[in-house]
C-alpha cells in the first residue's frame, strides 16, 4: 500500500536533497521525513528536529509553493503533536497569505483547513468560528477547490448544528452543508476518501 511505500520514497527524496545540495525541492523533502518519523513512525523527537531543520531551509529558496506546503506538512502533521496548538496556529493563518502570493491556491485553502481546526482544539467561540467558515468556504468555491469547501462545509455545518441553527442533532445538516444528499453521491461515485472525512469530522 501507499503507506508502506511512503518512508522508501522519503529517505529517496532526502538522498536527492543530500545530494545535490540546497534547492526548492529541498525543505519539503525534508518535511516529508518529519512526518515519516514522528507521526507515522513514532519518534517524535526525530520529527520535531528533522520538521524544526525543514522551516530552516525554507529561508535558502525562493519557491513560495514549497515554503507553504512545506509549513503545512510541519505545523499542521508534525510540529502540532509536540508542541501547543495554539503555537501552530498563526503560522498557519501566516501561510495561508504566503500561498496566495505564491499563487498556490490549494496549499492556502489547506492552511485554512488546519488553522480553523486548530482554532477549533483550542475552544475558540462559536460565532467566530461561524464568520471563519462562512468566509473561507465561499473563498474556496470562488476559487473552484471543490474537495475543499466540502472539508470546511461540513466543519461549518458542525458549528452550525453547535449554535441550534439546525434541525438535526446528530446530522450535519443544514444552510451549509447536506450530510444525507452528500454521502448519497459519495457512494454513488465511489469516492470512499471523502465519506471517511466527513465521518472523521463528525468524531469532533
Amino acid at each position: 500500500s501507499d503507506s508502506l511505500i511512503q518512508p522508501l520514497i522519503t529517505i529517496d527524496m532526502v538522498s536527492i536533497v543530500m545530494t545535490k545540495g540546497t534547492t526548492n525541492f529541498s525543505p519539503l523533502a525534508i518535511s516529508s521525513m518529519s512526518l515519516v518519523l514522528g507521526p507515522i513512525l513514532g519518534d517524535m523527537e526525530a520529527g520535531k528536529m528533522y520538521a524544526t531543520y525543514a522551516m530552516q531551509k525554507c529561508d535558502s529558496v525562493t519557491d513560495l509553493s514549497a515554503v507553504a506546503r512545506t509549513a503545512i506538512v510541519v505545523y499542521g502533521m508534525v510540529l502540532n503533536n509536540v508542541i501547543s496548538y495554539e503555537a501552530c496556529k498563526q503560522p498557519m493563518l501566516d501561510n495561508y497569505s504566503t500561498s496566495m502570493i505564491g499563487g498556490d491556491i490549494q496549499s492556502a485553502m489547506w492552511s485554512i483547513v488546519f488553522y480553523l481546526d486548530l482554532c477549533w482544539f483550542t475552544a475558540r467561540p462559536l460565532d467566530s468560528l461561524d464568520k471563519d467558515f462562512s468566509t473561507y468556504t465561499k473563498v474556496c468555491a470562488d476559487f473552484s477547490q471543490e474537495q475543499l469547501e466540502v472539508q470546511l462545509a461540513c466543519r461549518w455545518q458542525m458549528v452550525l448544528n453547535l449554535r441550534g441553527r439546525s434541525d438535526h442533532r446528530t446530522l450535519l445538516v443544514g444552510d451549509a452543508f447536506d450530510e444525507v444528499e452528500r454521502m448519497r453521491g459519495l457512494e454513488e461515485a465511489g469516492d470512499a476518501s471523502v465519506r471517511a472525512m466527513i465521518l472523521h469530522v463528525k468524531k469532533y
